[in-house]
């Protein structure tokens, strides 16, 4: 089945969808002095989507790369996203 965009892109948006909400999960365990978490911002979930689009397109013109270079660049994504789940868990009372 074809796919309305290279794999690497589609990819690349499904990683900034789970780089965005865990941004947001960590941001909404925040807690002010006054007890008010941080709103949604939309504009800053689409940014980061649209960041995760845009490097995938970037892999997909690199083309092959080196084994070493793929494992290097999902633990890094990997990282981000596990670092803050665990900063918004930590947070929670």
């Amino acid at each position: 089945m074809d796919t309305l965009l290279p794999i690497e892109i589609e990819l690349g948006i499904f990683a900034g969808l789970a780089v965005a909400m865990a941004g947001y999960i960590k941001a909404y365990s925040k807690v002010d002095d006054k007890g008010k978490r941080e709103k949604f911002d939309l504009e800053k979930f689409l940014t980061t989507v649209l960041i995760g689009a845009i490097v995938g397109g970037g892999v997909s013109m690199i083309g092959q790369m080196d084994a070493a270079a793929n494992i290097f660049l999902a633990s890094m994504g990997a990282t981000i996203i596990v670092d803050d789940l665990i900063k918004a868990f930590l947070r929670i009372k």
